[in-house]
């Protein structure tokens, strides 16, 4: 059993379903809300920062579906499980196909949420590897990344610098390596954790951790790693937002 509450978010356009929703969660103990948000367009970036336990989703809403949702879930590795809270009972077959982890039909009850609540505390009893997720002495800072030719999972650390390719990115090793990743930018970008990564133009992220000199007459950014030093171009704008970033960090 979790010493520490569960954790989950909430995606639903409908004030009101978002709103019930919220309350009858709020009443469970072992359950701590992170967000609950109304546009599904936002569901992948906070699933893939706040890393929740389980994401309550419904499943017709206007910028992207449920099953969508899932779908990125899905290719990203993303360990959140996923539980459809819905009006409509003719996606459950494509959502146990998907592997969501359970479908429940609205209006809710309480004692239904706590029974989902509760086979995912068994599940993770019974698999313990699912919680080094979260755990800091194991996996917890490994980032998955399910590629064409396999699944990649790495630590942040490893990398120097992101680059888009078209509807590719290039991951840049600090060993100087490059792995080319078939998802795009933006993509990859919800993967990496904000207070380390920075992007500093369209096409590239950094490791900050790697960054040597800002130079704003140049508009360019240097980063330093192993025997390498490498020179990367940067928007204006971006340069003044990263040596805010710096300063903050």
């Amino acid at each position: 059993m979790k010493k520490h509450p569960l954790s989950c978010i909430i995606v639903d356009d409908d004030p009101f379903s978002r709103e019930t929703l919220e309350d009858l969660l709020g009443e469970i103990t072992q359950l701590q809300i992170l967000k609950s948000l109304s546009e599904s367009g936002m569901a992948i970036k906070y699933l893939a920062t706040l890393k929740p336990d389980i994401a309550f989703l419904d499943i017709n809403m206007p910028t992207k579906d449920g099953l969508n949702v899932l779908t990125e879930i899905n290719d990203l590795g993303i360990l959140t499980k996923v539980v459809f809270v819905t009006s409509h009972e003719d996606y459950l077959m494509d959502a146990l196909k998907m592997n969501a982890f359970d479908y429940l039909i609205k209006p809710v009850k309480k004692q239904e949420l706590q029974d989902a609540i509760d086979r995912y505390l068994k599940t993770v009893e019974a698999l313990p590897q699912i919680m080094q997720k979260k755990s800091p002495t194991q996996n917890s800072h490994k980032i998955v990344i399910q590629n064409a030719h396999g699944t990649l999972l790495l630590q942040p650390k490893q990398i120097a610098y992101i680059e888009a390719d078209g509807c590719y990115t290039n991951l840049h090793f600090i060993n100087q390596k490059t792995e080319v990743v078939s998802k795009n930018l933006g993509r990859i970008e919800t993967l990496f954790p904000t207070e380390q990564f920075f992007k500093i133009s369209r096409s590239v992220i950094i490791n900050t951790n790697y960054l040597n000199r800002i130079d704003r007459l140049r508009k360019t950014i240097h980063l330093q790693y192993n025997e390498s030093n490498v020179a990367l171009k940067a928007s204006r704008n971006q340069l003044y937002d990263l040596e805010g970033f710096i300063h903050k960090h």
